[in-house]
C-alpha cells in the first residue's frame, strides 16, 4: 500500500519524538501484551481520569508504530495548527451533538481501513461515573473488531495492555472478564475512577 504523508509523518517524526519523551523525560515503559496479530480492533482505556493518562496509551501506538485513531468535536479540525496536527495524529472529527453522524463516521473509517485501531474510553469523561456507556461494544459488535483493554498505571509508570478480548454478545460477561485488569491499574486521580461495570439501561443499546 502507497505511503501517506500522514502515514510518513507518523513513523519518521511524530512517532519518534513521542517515545523518547515518554521514555526519556518521564519515565514510563510499557507492560503486557505489546504486539497484537489483529490489525483492527477496539482499544478500550481506562481508567480514564486526565487527559495524561490517554497521552500515555497513544505512547504504546507510537512504541510499535502503529497509529491510535480517536474521535474528537469536529471543531477542533479548524484550529490554526493544532487541527492538521489532530488530523495527521489519528484524530476522527465527529459532530458530538448528531450521534448516529458520529457513529456513522466511525464505521466507514473502520471498514475502509486495513489497519485501525480505535481508542474508546467506556466512561466517556474525565469527571466520575457511576459506570461504562455501551458504545465501545455496539461498534465492535458492528464492525466484528476485538476489545484491548489497556490504560496508564501512574502508581507504576507503566503503560498497560491485556490480552484480546473477543465479543461474545454478553456485554455485561464481557466487561466482567476485564474487570481484574482494569482494577489492577491506578489512575491519576482515582478518586475519579469509574466502577468497571454497565451503566444502567446501556445494555439495551447493544441488544442483539
Amino acid at each position: 500500500m502507497q505511503q501517506t504523508f500522514a502515514d510518513w509523518y507518523f513513523h519518521y517524526i511524530h512517532a519518534p519524538i513521542y517515545v523518547f519523551v515518554v521514555e526519556r523525560v518521564l519515565g514510563w515503559r510499557i507492560n503486557g501484551d505489546m504486539h497484537p496479530e489483529e490489525r483492527k480492533f477496539i482499544l478500550v482505556t481506562e481508567p480514564h481520569t486526565s487527559n495524561f493518562d490517554i497521552m500515555i496509551v497513544f505512547y504504546w501506538g507510537c512504541k510499535i508504530r502503529r497509529r491510535i485513531r480517536f474521535v474528537i468535536k469536529k471543531e477542533t479540525k479548524d484550529w490554526f495548527i493544532v487541527g492538521p496536527i489532530l488530523r495527521l495524529s489519528g484524530a476522527i472529527f465527529i459532530d458530538r451533538d448528531a450521534p448516529m453522524s458520529a457513529l456513522k463516521t466511525i464505521l466507514k473509517e473502520a471498514r475502509a481501513a486495513e489497519d485501525f485501531i480505535l481508542m474508546i474510553s467506556p466512561k466517556g469523561t474525565r469527571k466520575y461515573a457511576d459506570g461504562w456507556k455501551a458504545g465501545f461494544y455496539y461498534i465492535a459488535q458492528k464492525t466484528g473488531m476485538p476489545l484491548k483493554p489497556g490504560g496508564a498505571d501512574f502508581a507504576r509508570k507503566l503503560a498497560m495492555l491485556a490480552p484480546m478480548v473477543y465479543p461474545t454478545g454478553d456485554i455485561e460477561a464481557d466487561i466482567e472478564t476485564m474487570r481484574p485488569f482494569f482494577e489492577s491499574i491506578t489512575a491519576k486521580h482515582p478518586e475519579l475512577t469509574a466502577p468497571v461495570r454497565l451503566l444502567r439501561d446501556e445494555s439495551e443499546k447493544v441488544a442483539v
